[in-house]
């Protein structure tokens, strides 16, 4: 209640200054942008249009004001990175970082800026280019991307040098007067936030919102090979001694907003590649936030797992996964024999299964992994009857990761299962993870998200035979089923892409599912397979796959699907002339 007051109180208080007033043509003229905005602009060029006739439109002096306007933050946050150099610029110059900090709605807009910023200023797309030009950025090599977000806009652009300064300028600017107010913004959701995004810029990561409204992250040193420079990780590394040096330090854990802020500094250390800071950071962490008290260690069933500090709260168990994502093997070691090895099982079948999950993600040493492997197949029975199957998913992962205890795990979840002597269900056991007395007894296919994933790994094995063979030996109208499913369809692409799995295994699929290429293509799903399938295959069993589909056209032509496999095989030309179809396959492939 405190904080929407907190936000009411300053909405009433823009709106009654004077000096905080937009003319009524001016936001009349922001709804008709807004309208435009949420009817989903077309493509890049038209939102770069837009929001540079926008920002040339705001009148001097009030910037600030449409950034922190309800319309105009909206507007800012979606396209100002669309903008061009010199409206960028113009229109970063004018925010004032301590009077933004205290309006949610231009936070955002801030937010979006320094995201921008550290994408132009990290920029390597016209790296070798030194010249400063009077002309604009050069357009882009290819077509406008239809409906890209800001950051995959601005990667594929040129910049100046001249621009880049600027933005790396900006950068600091802003996160500088962050940093030097850290104690104060911590406390605050959109405070923190800054804080956050101030830190992944450093380390040139941006969390950005894709169509479907997930977040996401992108590193520009893995898409860019972007440079950061030194002066960006002299100011994270000396933050990080700063906070080292708080004496409220062993309470950050242990708070949301405070273990999410340590959290994103430990991820960017690690990209800045500053180990001894982070192996610092790390370690304090585990001795002052983490290490019980020796008056406190008695221990009794009930509530053992509860005692450990790290498992007392959310943000203490996130920051612990935080910790063994990032620290080094010692560390990880430190961790797995403290906290994890002696209640690994109780773990397991716990809500502390997913912190299991992640020690197993970021396990990299085999002897630990012996361990957990050993003591988590002895009761994957109980795991898969009780619904932890992501423990069982992370261990077949590391397996695959690892190359180590493939066979064993089959093993395991075959006899998990109890389908190790089953001819005929193996497949179906493992993709719905229910056991073959009940399997037996269902008539539809039933696709576990986790079952398929682990599927899909164990056919990625050095030696995934046994499973091949049963796939091979299922009815081919079962495998469609599998095929054309959501959570199933990605089954035949492990089968496909695995190194493991020969060439004659791979045709030996695609001929087996003679008969259901039709099926396939007018399912979304199916499709998807048939057209690899086709990629795949010698002419002969191509041509074979269009005349199958060209005896049902008018069924092929029911469905968008089908119709995009129609149009992408040709099949209306086998349809009029075989041969002609033939000739054109040949030409194709010289």
């Amino acid at each position: 209640m405190g904080k929407k007051s907190n936000k009411k109180g300053k909405t009433e208080q823009i709106s009654e200054d004077p000096h905080l007033t937009l003319d009524a043509d001016f936001n009349q003229y922001l709804r008709e942008i807004m309208k435009s905005v949420e009817n989903e602009v077309n493509d890049d060029e038209e939102k770069s249009m837009i929001v540079n006739n926008f920002i040339e439109a705001i009148p001097e002096g009030v910037e600030e004001l449409v950034a922190r306007h309800g319309i105009g933050s909206k507007i800012l946050e979606k396209l100002i990175g669309f903008s061009s150099i010199a409206n960028f610029e113009k229109f970063t110059k004018c925010l004032k970082s301590e009077i933004l900090f205290n309006d949610s709605k231009a936070t955002y807009v801030l937010e979006t800026c320094l995201k921008i910023a550290t994408v132009r200023a990290l920029s390597t797309y016209n790296k070798e280019s030194t010249k400063n030009e009077e002309k604009e950025p050069a357009k882009k090599k290819s077509k406008f991307i239809k409906n890209s977000n800001d950051i995959e806009y601005n990667i594929s652009q040129d910049y100046k040098v001249e621009h880049k300064v600027y933005c790396k300028e900006f950068i600091l600017r802003v996160n500088k007067f962050i940093i030097n107010n850290i104690e104060s913004l911590i406390k605050s959701n959109q405070g923190n936030h800054l804080i956050r995004t101030c830190l992944l810029s450093f380390a040139g990561i941006l969390n950005i919102k894709s169509h479907d409204k997930s977040t996401n992250q992108v590193n520009l040193k893995n898409i860019s090979n972007a440079s950061i420079d030194t002066e960006w990780i002299e100011i994270v590394c000396n933050l990080a001694e700063k906070v080292l040096e708080w004496p409220h330090f062993p309470e950050l854990a242990f708070n949301e907003r405070t273990s999410t802020f340590l959290q994103t500094l430990n991820q960017t250390l690690y990209n800045l590649d500053q180990q001894r800071t982070l192996r610092k950071l790390n370690k304090s962490i585990l001795k002052k936030c983490f290490e019980n008290d020796k008056d406190n260690e008695e221990e009794s069933e009930g509530n053992v797992i509860e005692k450990l500090k790290p498992f007392s709260c959310k943000p203490a168990t996130f920051l612990l996964e935080s910790v063994m994502q990032y620290c080094d093997e010692k560390q990880f070691n430190k961790i797995y024999t403290s906290y994890f090895k002696s209640y690994l099982l109780i773990m397991c079948d716990s809500n502390f299964n997913f912190t299991v999950q992640r020690l197993i993600d970021f396990t990299k040493d085999k002897e630990i992994f012996e361990e957990i492997f050993t003591q988590v197949t002895s009761q994957m029975s109980s795991l898969l009857q009780n619904g932890k199957t992501g423990v069982v998913l992370a261990l077949c992962m590391a397996c695959d990761r690892l190359s180590f205890k493939q066979g064993q795990f089959i093993q395991s979840i075959l006899k998990a299962l109890e389908c190790e002597r089953s001819q005929n269900h193996i497949i179906q056991c493992i993709i719905a993870l229910m056991p073959l007395h009940i399997i037996e007894k269902k008539t539809d296919i039933e696709v576990n998200l986790h079952g398929s994933l682990i599927l899909q790994h164990i056919l990625h094995f050095n030696k995934p035979i046994k499973i091949v063979q049963n796939l091979l030996d299922m009815k081919p109208q079962i495998l469609s089923d599998i095929f054309c499913n959501p959570k199933g369809s990605r089954i035949a692409d492990a089968y496909i892409d695995s190194k493991f799995i020969g060439e004659k295994s791979r045709e030996k699929l695609i001929k087996h599912m003679e008969g259901m290429y039709l099926k396939m293509a007018l399912s979304k799903n199916g499709s998807h397979v048939l057209e690899k399938f086709y990629q795949l295959s010698s002419e002969g069993q191509k041509e074979i796959i269009v005349k199958e589909l060209s005896e049902r056209t008018n069924q092929l032509g029911s469905c968008p699907s089908g119709k995009i496999i129609a149009h992408k095989f040709h099949v209306d030309v086998y349809t009029r002339n075989p041969n002609q179809w033939r000739n054109f396959l040949a030409r194709n492939r010289k």
